[in-house]
């Protein structure tokens, strides 16, 4: 056991069932992040031995994902979603002290649920978001975003993953597909 229950939160509206989301940073082992379904974030910069809450800043809502950044290690994305609650608006957060202080990057997002949030593994400005309709990019750190592949379709995106050494960003959803892009062309 590295933690005390850290679904419950010292804010009553973020106490919630369980933690939805955990992350260790790639650039400091041992500093770890979590998020619960009710949107109550922590931060360990030790390992499991302590732990801070970091939610100010975030709505009470579902933490879908959580993003340390592998450029700067003060800097750290942040995903959630209000779908269960019949809320599809967006929130997506970056902070760059370590959840301190949180900012919206949701700029001219469309209005939809985010479930994921990945940051380029070679540009740290470059950031891919998958969400209740489809993929975007940003070249700016979230300040703009637009469609990342005219060629993929309008569909709810679960999941992403960079395969850096083939430098292929894989899509995966609910739709029951799967989609590759080759990031070389972006690049």
């Amino acid at each position: 056991v590295i933690s005390p229950d850290l679904s419950q939160s010292a804010d009553a509206q973020r106490s919630g069932n369980g933690i939805t989301a955990v992350e260790e940073s790639p650039t400091t082992p041992g500093l770890l992040y979590v998020g619960t379904s009710k949107g109550a974030a922590w931060i360990s910069p030790d390992d499991g031995a302590n732990w801070t809450e970091i939610s100010v800043g975030l709505a009470p809502k579902y933490i879908k994902r959580i993003a340390p950044s592998k450029h700067q290690t003060s800097r750290v994305y942040l995903a959630q979603s209000g779908i269960t609650e019949d809320d599809f608006s967006t929130y997506l957060y970056r902070s760059d002290d370590y959840g301190t202080t949180w900012t919206s990057i949701t700029a001219n997002l469309p209005a939809a649920p985010v479930n994921v949030i990945l940051e380029d593994p070679n540009f740290a400005n470059v950031l891919y978001c998958g969400t209740y309709n489809g993929v975007f990019v940003s070249e700016d750190s979230g300040l703009s975003w637009k469609v990342l592949a005219s060629e993929m379709p309008n569909a709810f995106v679960s999941d992403m993953t960079i395969q850096t050494r083939e430098k292929d960003l894989i899509a995966v959803t609910h739709g029951r597909g799967i989609y590759k892009l080759d990031l070389e062309s972006l690049y």
